[in-house]
């Protein structure tokens, strides 16, 4: 496997363990040891955000949804404000007029829903959730704007295998 992050000059590669899960590891000029004996890494936003993504891709196969939902959420939120429209922006229109609301902060509130309560403690909240939908919905919205922040381009192996699947499971 080649793909590595595009615009590093460090070396990181998604690794093929065997199984249906990509992970990522450095190159041995990436890792360093830290003056406090841990390993150190020094990356980019887009590398950060793109692992983020990948192993997002890689809980959700393996069912953990909470997990996948949390990571795929913390990388939407390192990635700067996109240049292009995101499934996000078409998604907050379409829950807007739906709902009948014109109320942007409601209907990111929904869209959000399981996010939050994945994220904040709040009294108001019920103690269990359905997740029926799994983590599709976060993970199409953060790689739908890491196009539009990186380019189709910057797209990972995992991210390619993913809309692959997404798109036999619709056939």
């Amino acid at each position: 496997m080649d793909s590595q992050i595009t615009g590093s000059s460090r070396c990181l590669r998604p690794v093929d363990t065997g199984s249906t899960s990509w992970h990522w590891r450095a190159e041995p000029d990436v890792l360093s040891k830290s003056t406090n004996g841990f390993r150190a890494l020094q990356i980019t936003k887009q590398e950060a955000v793109a692992m983020q993504i990948d192993a997002a891709l890689n809980l959700e196969r393996d069912g953990n949804i909470p997990a996948a939902i949390t990571l795929a959420a913390a990388a939407e939120g390192a990635m700067p404000p996109a240049k292009d429209e995101t499934l996000w922006n078409h998604m907050k229109s379409a829950y807007s007029q739906f709902f009948r609301k014109n109320n942007e902060k409601q209907t990111a509130a929904y869209l959000n829903t399981h996010r939050d309560w994945l994220k904040h403690y709040n009294t108001d909240q019920s103690d269990e959730l359905n997740f029926e939908h799994g983590a599709s919905f976060y993970i199409m919205r953060v790689i739908s704007r890491y196009h539009a922040v990186y380019g189709f381009e910057a797209e990972t192996e995992t991210m390619k295998e993913y809309f692959f699947h997404a798109r036999l499971d619709i056939e």
